[in-house]
């Protein structure tokens, strides 16, 4: 089962300072963590993962660096930004005390948005400015999954939930987005972060200007620690697919914003179907993230935050 919980956080912009945070009853909502992403310049949103481990304390995933990147972003869109202490402590609060749902087993995915209506072009409108703190009650059990993905060169960044569904209305679990201007440059997937195992090393494909997840560079981290070469860089379709056909693509994995590591089996829409099987790496990341979470694994330094 899953579904919002009955509570949630919100404080507003009063002047130049940020106050009056609140617990309140949610109410009935239909809205899922997947539909509540924010509008071009109205809105900027992020998402961390809460788990229970295995002492019996509650464990939120990257929550500082989180905010951090919410600021960054509302700052680029002219929004205010939100005082982090205060968003930090309302997560907290909220998570403490909903914490009781996470007994009967399950994580919770915190949705910190910063939104503002007032539509006057003039940078950090102060107007109806709110940040508000949602949780999502997952119990499902969380598992290492095989995935298809198609090419999309039409999407963009801001396309990526119709970009994702268009793609499962063909068949498949995500679309594999390629930059809008030469139309061959690998974004990523339209709801993770992509990464190949190619030779010895991995590649992490980025693009100018499109942001990288948190956790996507978390694992990177994981990874390095690991001994293992990552390498950020341009990577096109037609590179992906010469290296497939030469053999030298033993591995494709994604990781989303949910710290969810997914197989990646098979590639659509290029010149060539590209076809990976399971992996070591990816089943070894899997397991070290979510052991993280249960406590018994050491997390990278910064990582986690216990209540």
């Amino acid at each position: 089962m899953s579904g919002f919980t009955e509570f949630f956080a919100c404080m507003r912009l009063c002047g130049d300072k940020w106050g009056d945070m609140r617990i309140l009853p949610r109410g009935e909502s239909v809205q899922t963590p997947q539909s509540s992403g924010a509008f071009f310049g109205l809105g900027v949103s992020q998402t961390v993962c809460v788990a229970p481990d295995a002492r019996g304390s509650v464990v939120l995933f990257c929550a500082k660096q989180a905010i951090t990147r919410l600021n960054i972003e509302a700052g680029e869109r002219l929004l205010p930004m939100a005082d982090e202490g205060k968003v930090l402590d309302a997560l907290l609060r909220l998570v403490d005390n909903e914490r009781h749902l996470l007994y009967d087993g399950g994580r919770f995915f915190a949705c910190i948005r910063l939104s503002c209506d007032d539509m006057s072009i003039c940078p950090y409108p102060a107007e109806n400015a709110v940040v508000t703190v949602t949780l999502w009650h997952e119990t499902a059990d969380v598992k290492l999954c095989e995935r298809r993905v198609c090419a999309d060169a039409q999407a963009n960044i801001f396309q990526r939930g119709l970009a994702c569904e268009l793609a499962r209305q063909k068949g498949y679990d995500s679309a594999l987005l390629l930059d809008g201007v030469y139309k061959r440059y690998i974004l990523g997937l339209a709801d993770a972060d992509i990464f190949f195992r190619i030779d010895d090393r991995v590649v992490s494909p980025v693009f100018d200007g499109v942001p990288k997840s948190i956790v996507s560079g978390c694992a990177a981290e994981l990874m390095r620690d690991w001994g293992i070469e990552v390498d950020e860089k341009r990577l096109s379709a037609d590179e992906l697919v010469q290296m497939h056909l030469a053999g030298r693509l033993s591995e494709v994995f994604s990781v989303d914003m949910y710290n969810i590591v997914s197989s990646i089996v098979c590639i659509d829409g290029l010149d060539s179907q590209v076809l990976s099987s399971g992996g070591k790496l990816s089943r070894k990341l899997f397991d070290a993230i979510v052991n993280i979470g249960a406590g018994t694994y050491p997390a990278p330094h910064g990582w986690i935050q216990r209540i």
